[in-house]
C-alpha cells in the first residue's frame, strides 16, 4: 500500500528529523507532502531547505495516512503562526492515524491534548511538559503507544522511522482497523471507523442477540469529519448500521449460534466471531441532532466502532419469499433471544 504522508514544518526545524523521513519514505514508494505556516519554503537549523506544498491552513487531513512532526524549533513556530495545526494533530489522533514525532515535535502533541495517559519519548528539555499533560516520558529511541510513535532526538531517527513503518504496515495488513482514508478512499484500502455507537449494554451476556428483540435506546455519535453525510437522513424511519465486533477475538468457522443447539457454518449465521469482524443491525431512527443519531432497537455493546450507515429501504431489502434455512424452526419456537457467554472464551 502506498502511504500519503504529511509533514508539518516551520523554519529552524530539525534537519535530520524532516529530511530523513522525507527521503526514506519516498525511497520506499510513499508520498510525502510538506505544509508550512504560510505555504512558503522552510529552512532547518543547519541550513537544509525544503519547499512546502501548501500552507497548513489548506491541509485536508483526511487525505493522509501518516503525520510527521519534526523536531527543532518548528513546533513552537507552528503553534504561534498556524494554530490550526493543533486541530490537524487532534483529528489524526481521534481517528487512530499514526503520528510520528521527534524531539520537540511532541510540543504539538501536548497542545492537541493527546498525551494524557500515553507513553512517549521527546527531548529531555520538555519532559516536564509531557508529564504535566498527563503523559509518561520514556527514555528510548522509538516509543510506540498505539498510533503515537515518538523519539528523543535526531540520533534516534533510524530506529524511530523503522517503528513508524512497522506500525503503518501492521495497521494496513488486512482486517478492520483505523486507517486514514477519507470517505472517498479507493477500493482495497482498510476500513476506518466513522463514529461510535453507545448502548446500555456493557457486556455481551444478557444483551439482545438481534435488534428485532430489543426495545433499548442507543446513541450513534458520528465523527465531525462525516457529519455532512447525514443530509436528508431524517426522512428515513429505519437505518442499517455496519460496525466492528470490537470485543470478538479470533473466529469460528462452525459456531453454535445463540438460537441453536448445534453448529452451523459461520456464513450461515450472524455469530459475532467472524473472519472479518463486521456486524449489522437495523435500528429505528428517533431523532437527529447535529452529528448524533438517537435510535431504538439497539443490540450492540457500548463503545462499538461504527463503520457505515445506510438507509433501510423495504423495496430494496424486503424479500417476501425469502427462505431462512435452519433459523425457521428456532424463530417459530422462540428460541433464546438474549446472548449467553458462549462467544466469550
Amino acid at each position: 500500500m502506498t502511504l500519503q504522508a504529511l509533514a508539518l514544518a516551520a523554519d529552524r526545524f530539525g534537519d535530520r528529523s524532516l529530511s530523513y523521513p522525507y527521503y526514506r519514505l519516498q525511497e520506499a514508494g510513499h508520498s510525502v507532502d510538506i505544509a508550512s505556516p504560510d505555504g512558503g519554503p522552510v529552512t532547518g537549523l543547519h541550513g537544509v531547505d525544503f519547499e512546502a506544498d501548501f500552507p497548513i491552513s489548506a491541509v485536508e487531513q483526511a487525505d493522509y495516512d501518516l503525520l510527521v512532526l519534526p523536531g527543532g524549533y518548528s513546533s513552537e513556530a507552528i503553534r504561534m503562526q498556524a494554530p490550526e495545526a493543533i486541530d490537524i494533530v487532534r483529528a489524526f489522533d481521534e481517528r487512530g492515524k499514526p503520528i510520528a514525532s521527534v524531539c520537540h515535535g511532541a510540543q504539538l502533541l501536548v497542545s492537541a491534548g493527546v498525551v494524557d495517559g500515553r507513553r512517549l519519548a521527546c527531548h529531555p528539555s520538555i519532559k516536564d511538559d509531557i508529564e504535566a499533560a498527563g503523559g509518561t516520558f520514556v527514555n528510548d529511541a522509538g516509543v510506540v503507544d498505539d498510533n503515537l510513535i515518538t523519539a528523543r532526538d535526531y540520533s534516534d531517527v533510524a530506529e524511530w522511522l523503522a517503528a513508524v513503518l512497522d506500525v503503518v504496515e501492521t495497521a494496513t495488513d488486512g482486517g478492520v482497523v483505523a486507517s486514514s482514508q477519507d470517505p472517498g478512499h479507493s477500493a482495497g484500502s482498510t476500513v476506518q471507523p466513522i463514529g461510535t455507537i453507545h448502548s446500555p449494554y456493557s457486556e455481551e451476556s444478557g444483551m439482545p442477540i438481534q435488534g428485532a428483540f430489543s426495545d433499548a435506546m442507543g446513541v450513534v455519535d458520528l465523527d465531525e469529519a462525516y457529519v455532512d453525510g447525514l443530509l436528508d437522513i431524517e426522512g428515513f424511519s429505519h437505518l442499517v448500521l455496519l460496525y466492528q465486533f470490537h470485543a470478538a477475538e479470533s473466529y469460528d468457522l462452525q459456531p453454535q449460534p445463540f438460537m441453536e443447539d448445534t453448529t452451523h457454518g459461520v456464513f450461515a449465521t450472524r455469530a459475532p466471531r467472524r473472519p472479518n469482524s463486521i456486524g449489522m443491525s437495523v435500528v429505528e431512527l428517533e431523532n437527529v441532532s447535529d452529528g448524533t443519531l438517537f435510535v431504538s432497537g439497539i443490540d450492540v455493546l457500548d463503545g462499538t466502532p461504527l463503520l457505515d450507515i445506510k438507509p433501510y429501504v423495504p423495496d430494496f431489502n424486503g424479500v417476501e419469499s425469502a427462505r431462512i434455512g435452519w433459523l425457521e424452526d428456532s424463530i417459530e419456537n422462540e428460541r433464546r433471544r438474549t446472548a449467553d457467554d458462549r462467544f466469550l472464551d
